[in-house]
């Protein structure tokens, strides 16, 4: 009975620590690879600690979008700024995520003169996006954002930190890989309102919700002062689409107007800047020619006197 109950305690033992073990092996094993911001959609496989960057972008799919097919280059150069991209696509990352990620690179002391905000109205709209439980799949294993987010008020909190920390036993953790820095040619042939329909319902996922948006505002409210207290600057942008206004356009507006009232936070709609399917991949993303387009006529003025 005595060798028996001590197999039993050995196994639940071994076990946990064979799985931690291999688990910091995976994270490792990518982590050591060559990634930078523009070639992967993670946020914790390039950043170092103690860097400075004159802007830091912040959102969903469409703020994300300004650092990948190599446009993250494109816009360094028109700008002549270093650039920092801290937004999530794919339909992994809410406004409440967004705030966390900009905590922990603020705890590395990580400067950013200039934040711009990518407020896409559906972003406000969202719960699901807080909710998701793969936000931080493709993120290597550190313990101090372990920690940090630990000790942050969040949704799912832990079905996320399971599915984050499982992820690295999965096939598709193996297979990440630095995605060519190559332009984005692919251009948008004509514009179909089915499809631009079919977008707004994947989009809004839980309907034009007023207390998601209420508490998505006071979310990135917090973000604004986060970004007071350290000495960065944030601006919002609404972004450009080949139809123009989302549904929710002019609540999105609203806020910005009162954020503006509130923290003198600066604010820009460019939803109807850019109506030419040929700068799009699909109907609200620019394709690498669109966000060359944008950076020259719409996003260097922001920056021309500094």
């Amino acid at each position: 009975m005595k060798k028996f109950i001590y197999k039993i305690l050995l196994i639940s033992i071994l076990f946990p620590l064979l799985f931690v073990l291999l688990v910091l092996l995976s994270s490792s094993y990518i982590d050591n690879k060559e990634f930078n911001n523009a070639n992967t959609e993670s946020n914790l496989l390039f950043i170092q600690s103690d860097m400075s960057y004159d802007i830091a972008f912040m959102g969903i799919s469409h703020a994300r979008n300004f650092s990948r097919y190599g446009n993250k280059l494109i816009m360094e150069k028109i700008l002549g700024k270093s650039i920092l991209n801290i937004g999530k696509g794919n339909g992994k990352c809410g406004v409440d995520g967004q705030l966390f990620y900009l905590k922990y690179f603020y705890s590395k002391n990580i400067n950013i003169d200039t934040i711009i905000y990518v407020l896409s109205p559906p972003l406000l709209y969202a719960d699901y996006l807080n909710r998701a439980s793969n936000t931080f799949n493709d993120e290597p294993v550190r313990w101090d954002f372990i920690s940090l987010y630990l000790k942050t008020i969040s949704k799912n909190k832990y079905q996320r930190l399971l599915s984050y920390i499982s992820s690295k036993l999965k096939p598709g953790w193996f297979l990440q890989y630095g995605f060519p820095e190559e332009r984005l040619k692919s251009k948008l042939n004509k514009i179909d309102t089915a499809a631009i329909n079919e977008g707004f319902n994947l989009a809004y996922l839980d309907g034009l919700n007023e207390n998601i948006f209420d508490d998505n505002c006071e979310t990135i409210e917090k973000t604004i002062q986060l970004a007071e207290q350290n000495n960065s600057k944030l601006i919002f942008i609404i972004p450009p689409a080949v139809f123009g206004k989302w549904p929710g356009h002019d609540r999105t507006l609203s806020f910005c107007k009162k954020m503006n009232e509130l923290y003198t936070t600066d604010y820009y709609d460019f939803s109807e800047s850019i109506k030419q399917p040929k700068f799009y991949f699909d109907h609200h993303h620019l394709n690498s020619e669109g966000v060359k387009y944008f950076t020259k006529h719409y996003l260097f003025s922001l920056f021309e006197a500094n």
